[in-house]
């Protein structure tokens, strides 16, 4: 297993790689434990370093084990870096790096039907629930969104609730920039409509402050 941090445009993500799968992204927070595994590196620095990831840079999960799948699991942490980037200066819609989710086979349904919500779309927690195949289990689904292991990736940003923004794992403030970096902007209709993106990303600094 290869936990790894960059920084970002939403703050430090923690990625995690085990068995050539992504199993986890989180907003990392800086007083954890593993903090001081930190890369100094940009999300886009990292994506771009050939000698990524620099061995003292990574977590110590990544030590030891068999050199293939070693390898295996570093090239697929530079896909998913290398992704995100893309996603975050606009130039990719859709993630292709592959995902392992663990959970409950109801969580699973929902973080299926969550993986179907395309860029720039959103769905409520009842509209998830239908799709889950669980149409009265609105509640349940959102516990399951807070139970989303990968982030952004499985895009729990782009649930809502019936009458606000419902809960984000990141924070609300993230969740917001997320929603506008894909057009939407939640504090106008509920749920929200789809709406052009922009000619240039919004400004992490500036939505953040907002």
């Amino acid at each position: 297993m290869i936990s790894y941090i960059v920084q970002s445009p939403v703050g430090p993500l923690k990625i995690t790689v085990e068995d050539g799968f992504v199993t986890g992204l989180s907003f990392h927070r800086e007083n954890s434990l593993d903090s001081q595994w930190a890369s100094e590196a940009s999300l886009s620095s990292a994506a771009q370093d050939a000698a990524f990831p620099a061995a003292e840079d990574a977590h110590p999960n990544q030590q030891g084990g068999n050199p293939s799948q070693k390898r295996k699991d570093f090239n697929i942490l530079q896909q998913a870096i290398k992704e995100l980037d893309a996603y975050f200066t606009g130039q990719q819609r859709k993630f292709t790096v592959p995902v392992r989710l663990s959970g409950t086979p109801f969580q699973q349904k929902v973080w299926q039907a969550m993986r179907g919500i395309d860029h720039g779309e959103t769905k409520t927690y009842r509209e998830l629930a239908q799709a889950a195949g669980s149409p009265n289990a609105a509640r349940a689904v959102g516990n399951a969104c807070a139970a989303n292991p990968v982030a952004i990736i499985v895009p729990c940003h782009r649930v809502l609730a019936q009458n606000g923004l419902g809960g984000f794992g990141g924070g609300l403030d993230t969740k917001r920039w997320l929603l506008n970096l894909e057009g939407i902007h939640p504090n106008q209709t509920y749920p929200p409509k789809r709406q052009a993106r922009h000619s240039t990303w919004p400004d992490p600094n500036k939505t953040m402050q907002e």
